[in-house]
């Protein structure tokens, strides 16, 4: 044995490098050649935030990941980690390979920008199928744009630990299982009585479902006989009323032409405790006789003869009572109700007349005074005068409101409704009652 032996005895034998010193120095060279000078530079806040995001990359987590990855595809991975994964088929075949068939279609051939981004979204769901939780997966572009390639790697960890839940998985072991991580069977278990409570829970709201729609069935079957009865009530009453109101029209009297030229027929009748018959001349007229001489003896300046007595005697002889009955009932089939005081109490309020008027146009008047005052009276019965003047009733046909309200020319009142009657008939939706005169003397009634 020469004395060079025992030297070469002691020399140690060099290590074979490791497979992440592989990876680096596959990875210089890569660079090296594939350096593009006309990169552009990131300045301002985009290089503040990539410096931030490359200063918590771990190039050993890293390697750890990669090399969990090769153990389970049998490739080799030597290009940097944004190559390795950018087009998406690497991951794909990863999750494939914990859970066959899991992801169906994956793009090999002629990969564009559109296929790409489709491999890694079909790795995301893949990913959701198997467990991973949703605040551990990463957006595309954090992938294909290098936006975030720590939620990346992040991901891949996660993958790594829901892979040791998996039911059969003898493979590789990357990452700790955490807590949340349960087994297969217990979350098959969990799953199933939680399905069994949503089943029972869904009998019970149907169940109480079909209680509330027996209870409105029941409570609609209320409603419709009690509506039923209130229909034949109503009914009822208005045939009632309809009964009563007949039988004061035939109750009035038909007395025959007077003298001075009245005709038709006059309401006689006694409606009313204490209301004189209808159709008899206005007490205001009977009673405007000329005062004797012995009456104007202490009063030598009152007026109640001369021109007075001959006015008010025209009054009597021109008053024809007739019509002031036929315009009352005209009044009653307008607003369907009985009156049951003479025509001048009736009418002095002005009430009714404004009743009458928004029978033929709702709402004309949207005021009616109810108070028994003078000034409320009188403005009802100016509110009817504007109102009758809208309707085009002729200024002609109209009267102040001292000839009602103090009775000094009710016969331009009867005058006024006859007009109003004409007036209303005219209009092509008006389908009430109306007042005519045939033949120029008798009065009826055209429904």
């Amino acid at each position: 044995m020469s004395e060079r032996e025992p030297l070469l005895k002691e020399q140690k034998t060099p290590r074979a490098p490791s497979r992440r010193q592989q990876r680096e120095e596959y990875r210089r060279l890569y660079n090296s050649e594939n350096s593009n000078p006309n990169t552009p530079l990131k300045y301002g806040l985009d290089a503040e935030i990539s410096q931030k995001i490359d200063a918590k990359w771990d190039p050993k987590l890293e390697h750890e990941a990669l090399d969990w990855i090769e153990a389970l595809t049998d490739e080799e991975l030597n290009e940097p980690f944004w190559e390795t994964f950018k087009d998406g088929v690497l991951l794909c075949r990863v999750i494939n390979s914990l859970k066959n068939g899991i992801v169906k279609k994956m793009n090999f051939e002629d990969l564009n920008v559109m296929k790409e981004r489709e491999n890694i979204q079909s790795y995301l769901t893949a990913c959701q199928q198997l467990g991973v939780p949703s605040h551990e997966l990463f957006s595309i572009s954090d992938l294909h744009e290098r936006k975030d390639l720590n939620s990346v790697l992040n991901n891949i960890y996660a993958l790594g630990r829901v892979a040791q839940s998996l039911p059969n998985f003898d493979g590789p072991i990357l990452g700790k299982i955490t807590t949340q991580h349960v087994v297969t069977e217990e979350k098959t278990r969990r799953m199933t009585i939680a399905a069994g409570r949503e089943t029972e829970k869904q009998k019970s709201i149907s169940k109480i479902r079909e209680q509330n729609q027996q209870q409105k069935k029941e409570q609609e079957q209320v409603r419709n006989l009690e509506g039923s009865r209130l229909e034949a009530k109503r009914k009822a009453d208005d045939e009632q009323r309809q009964k009563d109101m007949e039988e004061r029209r035939r109750a009035r009297t038909v007395v025959s032409p007077t003298d001075s030229g009245s005709f038709g027929s006059v309401r006689g009748s006694t409606i009313g405790k204490g209301s004189k018959p209808r159709g008899e001349i206005p007490n205001f007229l009977k009673n405007a006789e000329a005062p004797s001489a012995e009456t104007f003896q202490n009063k030598p300046l009152d007026l109640g003869y001369g021109m007075d007595t001959e006015i008010r005697s025209k009054l009597i002889e021109k008053y024809d009572v007739t019509r002031e009955s036929k315009a009352l009932e005209w009044i009653e089939r307008m607003i369907d109700e009985p009156i049951d005081e003479d025509f001048y109490p009736a009418l002095r309020s002005g009430v009714i007349l404004c009743t009458l008027i928004n029978v033929i146009s709702p709402m004309m008047i949207p005021k009616i005074n109810m108070r028994p005052i003078p000034l409320m009276e009188t403005t009802n019965i100016n509110a009817y005068l504007e109102a009758c003047e809208k309707l085009g009733v002729p200024r002609g046909s109209l009267f102040s409101v001292s000839d009602l309200y103090e009775s000094k020319y009710l016969a331009g009142v009867v005058e006024n409704i006859f007009a109003l009657s004409r007036t209303v008939a005219e209009r092509p939706d008006f389908k009430g009652p109306h007042l005519l005169v045939h033949q120029g003397r008798a009065l009826v009634f055209l429904e």
